[in-house]
């Protein structure tokens, strides 16, 4: 028995660009997300046997999509979840 899931391959630009439809494509198709020449990711059904690994690139290209909110240092709330974290350093 032989699996043939179809692959789209878009850049890290178009995919940005149009989230929400590659989001949807994604559910049916394989989409391989190409960032400066090289695979930085693989969204959707995964091939038998295949290995997808959280790499250098990938953890960049996600941090790139979904960029962290920035945190407002005079909310106390914030600040706190920060010392627990342990990203700021307690006063």
């Amino acid at each position: 028995m032989t699996t043939e899931i179809e692959t789209v391959t878009v850049t890290f630009e178009e995919l940005k660009a149009n989230l929400d439809h590659y989001m949807a494509v994604k559910e049916g198709k394989r989409v391989s997300v190409i960032r400066d020449g090289e695979e930085v990711a693989v969204l959707g059904p995964w091939l038998p046997g295949e290995e997808r690994i959280m790499t250098a690139a990938w953890q960049r290209f996600f941090r790139d999509l979904f960029p962290p909110e920035p945190v407002d240092y005079e909310n106390t709330l914030s600040r706190a979840l920060e010392e627990v974290r342990g990203s700021r350093p307690f006063t």
